[in-house]
């Protein structure tokens, strides 16, 4: 996501949308490289994907998480010099769950903060957290008129 330098803070809700770009990761080849490099030449959609990161340690507990729709694979390339073979992959997308969980001390779920961006209606782009106590905050852009986020 990249919101251009020039935006203006003097009149919230009026400024200019950020710019949502592909989302990009590096990884080592592995058995879903040959398949990317299919997606990517055809060009077909795929109807959902998932990124996530996990924390290391005994049982990895997973704390980060991207659902896309509707996903083209727009970039395969290798990278690097030396070491482990590893590409770069590009991913467009329709729609996003952009998530992230909350991790107590002890490693507990402690809740979740989640962003939804949907790029083909460009209407909501809302955050919500969800704590262990079963309250929920709702934070808007502020580039979005009221109408348009919704919870």
């Amino acid at each position: 996501m990249h919101q251009a330098s020039g935006a203006s803070h003097s009149n919230a809700g009026s400024g200019p949308r950020a710019t949502i770009r592909d989302v990009e990761f590096v990884h080592r080849l592995d058995r879903a490289s040959p398949n990317l490099a299919k997606y990517c030449a055809v060009g077909r959609s795929i109807p959902k994907a998932a990124l996530f990161s996990r924390m290391a340690g005994g049982t990895p507990q997973e704390f980060m998480r991207w659902s896309m729709d509707d996903v083209r694979v727009t970039v395969v390339e290798p990278v690097g010099a030396g070491g482990a073979i590893v590409e770069r992959v590009a991913l467009s997308f329709v729609r996003m769950k952009y998530e992230y969980v909350l991790l107590t001390n002890l490693g507990q779920r402690g809740g979740t903060v989640t962003a939804l961006f949907d790029l083909r209606s460009q209407e909501s782009i809302v955050t919500r957290m969800r704590t262990t106590s079963n309250r929920s905050f709702a934070f808007t852009c502020a580039d979005l008129p009221p109408s348009v986020a919704r919870s």
